[in-house]
């Protein structure tokens, strides 16, 4: 009975460990939509986490981020800024996607396209630039 009773109890620990990973998988960011892939990629871009922008850019546009981010480039922006701005979808077909993202003052709006790759929205920041 008490091999029984340590066999179950060491089976429940990997098991509560195996589903508390899989509940954080699915909470993790998702970029589902073009407006949630924009802004997911904006707020990594104005922390200057050019890693984490690279999760939500195309391949071409990855490898600029791995170049701004060599260079150590600073960003005009201020972190305040970076978390109260606004997304919004302009234009979406099947495979590509407009999105227009809007600072808090409202006199600067940055158009972004995105790029729909393995079937998630990716920010083509190579192709957004003005």
């Amino acid at each position: 009975m008490q091999s029984t009773l340590r066999f179950k109890t060491a089976l429940l620990f990997p098991a509560a460990i195996f589903m508390m990973l899989l509940l954080l998988i699915r909470c993790s960011p998702s970029a589902d939509s073009p407006s949630e892939a924009a802004r997911l990629f904006f707020t990594a871009f104005q922390e200057k986490n050019y890693a984490k922008a690279k999760k939500y850019a195309t391949r071409q546009s990855a490898e600029m981020l791995t170049l701004l981010g060599n260079l150590g480039e600073k960003l005009t922006t201020s972190s305040k800024e970076a978390a109260n701005f606004t997304t919004k979808t302009l234009k979406e077909s099947e495979s590509t996607a407009t999105v227009q993202v809007v600072l808090p003052d409202n006199r600067k709006a940055t158009i972004m396209q995105l790029e729909k790759e393995n079937g998630k929205w990716k920010v083509a920041f190579d192709k957004s630039l003005d």
